[in-house]
């Protein structure tokens, strides 16, 4: 073999193995049979769900919600972006939407346990325990290990039947014949709340802070009222009442009834001890003088006194003072205090300003 050639066969093995290191070194192979192909759907898929996972994780929460739903509309039956998707609306703090895809994935999944312990600490937050007490019942059984499953589903099973003696217990406060806020019953809806009273000093003048809270209809609650009065004799006689009003008329306007509203004008208010309300009369508060409030104040869960002889409702009859209103300096009547008014205002239809006689 002659030197050119030998020469010639030398250069072509160098420029083989000097592609053959570089094709190594490369990425991307620099001898390939085929075209380079363009990236897959899967492949761009990914590249979605970890920037909508770093969003998430950087609080870009709303950005994130966005990219999951993009892509759960061409992968809806992915259980693994309804649990990502879930914990973004979690960073939002919209429950609901938590619940909703966090209940997907663990269909789409039911053997997960990172979706199932998802579903379960939204279905506690939300006070849902015998859903809760079903899925930690799962996750007993797919991890007989483990202990925290079992502390959860006990904890489940007292949370739900103390949680429901309580709505019982605020039942009967509305409802039984002895309860302490008989007054905010309404007819037709099943109401259940809590009567409270504390007692203050207000510049040496003994006073009371009245309140009562109340949610209705008591199976599938949609409404939940707290009235607060300072000055009224009991959670029971002035609190209550208001808050059936006030559940009277958001039901009324449910079946299409007009509650009118009328502007209230200012007057000058008094610290005269509130008896009790009752809005079949013309003037719904009824004044009284100092005088220890009903037995919700000390806790305990008396009935009112009753003094009607009709079988009704009972009404407070209170040592009506006609100056109730009347504590300007000048010693004359004043037009109805903005207590006063408010309660009118309630009753509905009767204009809260007095009429000028002619």
């Amino acid at each position: 073999m002659n030197i050119p050639c030998l020469m010639q066969s030398l250069i072509s093995r160098l420029s083989v193995i000097c592609l053959i290191l570089l094709s190594a070194c490369s990425s991307r192979p620099l001898l390939s049979v085929s075209a380079i192909a363009p990236d897959s759907l899967s492949e761009a898929t990914k590249r979605e769900i970890v920037a909508a996972s770093l969003q998430s994780a950087k609080g870009e929460y709303h950005e994130a919600v966005s990219r999951y739903r993009k892509l759960l509309a061409a992968q809806p039956s992915n259980a693994a972006l309804h649990y990502a998707l879930s914990q973004a609306y979690i960073g939002l703090g919209v429950i609901d939407s938590a619940r909703l895809y966090s209940e997907k994935s663990v269909i789409l999944n039911p053997g997960n346990k990172y979706y199932l312990r998802l579903l379960a600490a939204i279905s506690r937050q939300m006070r849902d325990y015998s859903q809760t007490a079903d899925l930690d019942r799962q996750l007993v059984a797919l991890e007989p290990g483990r202990t925290e499953p079992l502390f959860a589903l006990a904890f489940d099973y007292l949370a739900a039947d103390q949680f429901e003696k309580v709505r019982k217990g605020m039942w009967r406060v509305v409802n039984d014949a002895d309860g302490t806020a008989r007054k905010a019953r309404v007819k037709g809806f099943e109401v259940a709340g809590k009567t409270g009273t504390a007692q203050f000093w207000r510049n040496g003048i003994k006073d009371y802070h009245t309140w009562f809270v109340c949610f209705a209809p008591y199976d599938k609650p949609r409404y939940v009222v707290c009235v607060f009065v300072q000055g009224g004799h009991s959670g029971g006689s002035v609190p209550a009442p208001i808050a059936a009003k006030i559940l009277e008329q958001i039901f009324a306007m449910e079946k299409g009834q007009e509650v009118k509203l009328e502007v209230i004008s200012p007057a000058v208010g008094n610290f005269q001890p509130i008896a009790g309300i009752d809005f079949s009369k013309d003037l719904p508060a009824q004044y009284g003088g100092d005088a220890p409030p009903a037995p919700e104040a000390t806790g305990e869960e008396t009935p009112e006194t009753d003094n009607s002889s009709n079988g009704g409702t009972p009404t407070a009859k209170p040592d009506i003072k006609e100056d109730a209103d009347s504590h300007a300096n000048n010693k004359k009547p004043q037009a109805q205090g903005g207590l006063q008014k408010f309660f009118n205002f309630l009753g509905g239809g009767r204009s809260a300003v007095p009429k000028q006689s002619n």
